[in-house]
């Protein structure tokens, strides 16, 4: 699971529920420990959509390379350290400038 908010990406490893649940819990790994281009792909579904804030549900394809199964402008964005920060920083700014956001 990846979020975005203005170009800051954020990720969750979570288990399908088809999984072996002993392969232990969801984790919220660093961008930069993101397989290679999941994070430059989600930066790409905000550029071609227009939107600030979103959520992009991936799955490794089998080799490594990223397969959207979702694509969600309005995300719930739980346990994801300096979220509400940025979701916080974005109002603000929106507020300030008198703009409406595309999402």
């Amino acid at each position: 699971k990846l979020w975005v908010i203005e170009g800051r990406v954020f990720a969750a490893v979570r288990r399908s529920e088809l999984a072996d649940p002993d392969r232990g819990p969801a984790r919220s790994p660093a961008p930069g420990d993101l397989p290679d281009g999941w994070a430059r792909l989600a930066l790409r579904v905000g550029s071609v959509f227009g939107l600030r804030v979103y959520g992009v549900d991936v799955i490794d394809a089998g080799d490594g390379a990223p397969l959207i199964v979702d694509i969600n402008a309005f995300p719930g964005i739980r346990g994801q350290a300096g979220a509400p920060e940025a979701l916080a920083e974005l109002a603000l700014r929106t507020a300030e400038r008198g703009a409406v956001p595309h999402s």
